[in-house]
């Protein structure tokens, strides 16, 4: 039985920071949403993925599309 509903996959309910970037390094009480509000993180230039200004290189490139 899969969560919620009568599909055959895991019991395990999806996990809430699945698809964001390692280097965005978001917890429970800082997600995605408010780093990027509060200045804290940008938009990599190509991936469009959420990653910490201090990760970023001169081009606003994060290390994995460097």
């Amino acid at each position: 039985m899969g969560y919620l509903s009568r599909q055959p996959t895991s019991n395990e309910p999806p996990k809430p920071n699945a698809g964001t970037s390692p280097w965005l390094e978001a917890n429970e009480l800082a997600d995605e949403f408010s780093l990027l509000l509060n200045g804290l993180a940008k938009r990599c230039a190509k991936c469009q993925r959420a990653t910490r200004i201090k990760h970023l290189d001169n081009d606003h490139c994060c290390p994995d599309c460097r």
